[in-house]
C-alpha cells in the first residue's frame, strides 16, 4: 500500500514539475518574444530615421558639379601556361620519403559573415498598390509597386535632374518594392552578386527600355537603401551604376576612385564620365564570395554519370544540375579569389545526389584512405581540358559546374575536391598555386607520408587532384622543392 502511494505521489508531483517547466517555458518564450520584437521595432526605426538623414544629404550631393573621370579597360584573366593533357603517375607505391615545405605567407579572402544585412523598411502601403513579376532566373517573384512608381521621368541627366529625381525616390514610393527586394533576398540566399541582379531586375519590371536612366537610378535607390555602396555616373547623356567589390574582378571597365576600382556593371565602354563626388553614407563594399548558393528555380540539365575508375572503381555516381543555377554562374564575374569558389559549397541539390552516395564509399575510412578515396574519384571522375580549349578564355568552375561542362582542369578540380573533403570529411584544405598550376593540400596529421607543405606550425599533405593516379601525399615532380602561393579557405 505504501509503495502504491508512494508511486501515486511521484506521478502527481512529476506531472506539477512538469507542468512547472511549461509554464515557465510559455513564458520564457513570451518574454523573448516581446524583447525581440521590441528590438526589431527600434533598429526599424533607427534605420528609417537613418535613411530620411542620408537620402536628404545624398540627393543634395547629387545637384553639385560630377567630377569628370577617365574609365580604363577591364582587366584580362592571366592566362598561364597549362598541360593539354594531365600528367599521369606511373608508380603507384606509395612514396618513401617525406619533402616538407614551410611556407610563411599566406593569400586570404576578405569576407563577410554573410551578405549585407538590413531591417525591415517602414513604410506607409499604398491603396492602389499592384504586383508586378519579376522574373529572377526562371523563377517569378512578385512584388509590389505603388501607384505612380512607373511615372517618374528624369527628362535629363543633369545633376539638378537627378536630385530631384531622388528626392522622389525618397518620398516612399519604391519603399513596398524595397521590402519585397530585401525579403527575396533573404528567402533565397542571395549574396551580393545576385541581389544586384535581383534589384537590376526589378527596376526593369517598372520601367521600360525606354526610360533606361529611371530604371538604373531605381536599381541604385534600391542597392543604396540596402546597405551597398555604389557611385552614379554619366556618360553621352545615360547613367550607369559603379560598384566596388572586395577583390580583383576581371572584364568588368572600372574607374579608380580612392585607390579602388569602381567597376562599370552594365558593360559600358571605357571612356569619360561624370562621376557622383561622394558614395551614399556607410554604404559597404560588394564582396565577391559566395557562402552558400542561391536557392533559384529547378531546371535540370540531362544526367551524367561519373566513374571514379582508378584505385576505387565502384566509387560511381549519376547526378543532374540545375540550369538556372549554371545560367547564374556563367554570369558571375570572373575574379582572383579562389577560395570563393571554394568556399561556396554546392547546391543543396547537388549535395542531395552526390554525398550520401560518396558517405557511403569513404565511411569506417581512415582519413587518410577516405581522403585518397575522394582524391581518386576527382582524378578519373571527369574528363580533362584546359579552360582556353573549352571557353577560348580563362574560366574558374564553381564546383555544381564540373558536373554539367564536358571537361574541367587543374582549378576546377581542386576547388570540388576541396569542398568535398571539407563537407565530407571535416578536414580543413588549402589550395596551392604553383605557375600555371592549382592543387590542395589537407590537414592529415604528422603520421602521413608524403609531400607537405607547413602552415603556421600545422601540416597539410599535398593532394593534387590532376596527378592522375597519384595517391595522398605524391606531388608533381615539377614541383619539388618549390614554394607555392598558399590560399586558405575561409
Amino acid at each position: 500500500m505504501r509503495r502504491l502511494l508512494l508511486a501515486v505521489l511521484l506521478a502527481v508531483s512529476g506531472g506539477l514539475w512538469a507542468q512547472v517547466e511549461r509554464d515557465e517555458y510559455e513564458e520564457f518564450r513570451r518574454q523573448y518574444q516581446e524583447e525581440f520584437q521590441e528590438f526589431r521595432r527600434k533598429e526599424m526605426e533607427e534605420y528609417d530615421e537613418f535613411r530620411r538623414k542620408a537620402n536628404a544629404e545624398y540627393a543634395e550631393w547629387l545637384g553639385k558639379p560630377w567630377v569628370e573621370m577617365k574609365a580604363e579597360g577591364g582587366l584580362k584573366p592571366p592566362e598561364v601556361p597549362k598541360p593539354s593533357v594531365p600528367p599521369v603517375h606511373r608508380d603507384a607505391t606509395p612514396l618513401d620519403e617525406t619533402h616538407g615545405i614551410v611556407i610563411g605567407t599566406l593569400d586570404t579572402v576578405q569576407t563577410f559573415a554573410d551578405t549585407i544585412h538590413v531591417p525591415d523598411i517602414i513604410y506607409t502601403p499604398e491603396q492602389a498598390e499592384s504586383q508586378t513579376e519579376v522574373d529572377f532566373y526562371a523563377e517569378k517573384i512578385a512584388m509590389r509597386v505603388a501607384r505612380g512608381a512607373a511615372s517618374l521621368r528624369l527628362g535629363g541627366t543633369s545633376e539638378k535632374k537627378v536630385r530631384k529625381a531622388w528626392a522622389a525616390m525618397a518620398s516612399g514610393t519604391y519603399d513596398a518594392l524595397l521590402q519585397d527586394c530585401i525579403s527575396a533576398k533573404r528567402r533565397n540566399r542571395l549574396c551580393d552578386w545576385a541581389y544586384i541582379k535581383l534589384c537590376q531586375r526589378a527596376a526593369s519590371s517598372v520601367f521600360s527600355p525606354e526610360n533606361y536612366n529611371e530604371m538604373v537610378l531605381l536599381q541604385a535607390y534600391l542597392l543604396t537603401q540596402s546597405g551597398y555602396n555604389l557611385r552614379l555616373a554619366t556618360s553621352q547623356g545615360r547613367l550607369s551604376i559603379l560598384v566596388p567589390f572586395d577583390h580583383l574582378v576581371y572584364n568588368y571597365n572600372f574607374i579608380p576612385i580612392d585607390k579602388e576600382k569602381y567597376y562599370i556593371i552594365d558593360g559600358r565602354k571605357a571612356g569619360a564620365f561624370s562621376v557622383v563626388p561622394v558614395g551614399f553614407p556607410k554604404g559597404r563594399t560588394s564582396s565577391i564570395a559566395m557562402g552558400r548558393q542561391p536557392r533559384l528555380a529547378e531546371r535540370n540539365a540531362t544526367a551524367r554519370a561519373f566513374t571514379a575508375n582508378g584505385r576505387y572503381p565502384s566509387m560511381q555516381i549519376k547526378l543532374t544540375v540545375n540550369r538556372n543555377l549554371m545560367e547564374f554562374y556563367s554570369e558571375y564575374p570572373l575574379n582572383d579569389a579562389w577560395s570563393s569558389y571554394a568556399s561556396a559549397s554546392l547546391s543543396e541539390g547537388t549535395k542531395a545526389a552526390l554525398y550520401p552516395a560518396l558517405r557511403k564509399h569513404v565511411q569506417g575510412k581512415s582519413k587518410a584512405v577516405a581522403t585518397d578515396m575522394l582524391l581518386d574519384f576527382v582524378q578519373h571522375a571527369f574528363a580533362y581540358k584546359t579552360d582556353q580549349e573549352q571557353f577560348g578564355y580563362e574560366r574558374p568552375l564553381f564546383g555544381d559546374e564540373s558536373f554539367y561542362y564536358p571537361y574541367n582542369d587543374c582549378e576546377d578540380r581542386s576547388i570540388l575536391f576541396a569542398i568535398l573533403v571539407r563537407e565530407l570529411l571535416g578536414l580543413d584544405v588549402v589550395l596551392l598555386n604553383y605557375p600555371g598550376h592549382l592543387a590542395t593540400a589537407v590537414s592529415l596529421g604528422s603520421d602521413v607520408k608524403g609531400d607537405y607543405v607547413l602552415v603556421d606550425g600545422r601540416r597539410y599533405t599535398v593532394c593534387d587532384p590532376t596527378y592522375i593516379g597519384a595517391a595522398v601525399g605524391e606531388g608533381m615532380p615539377q614541383f619539388d622543392g618549390m614554394r607555392p602561393r598558399v590560399i586558405v579557405i575561409r
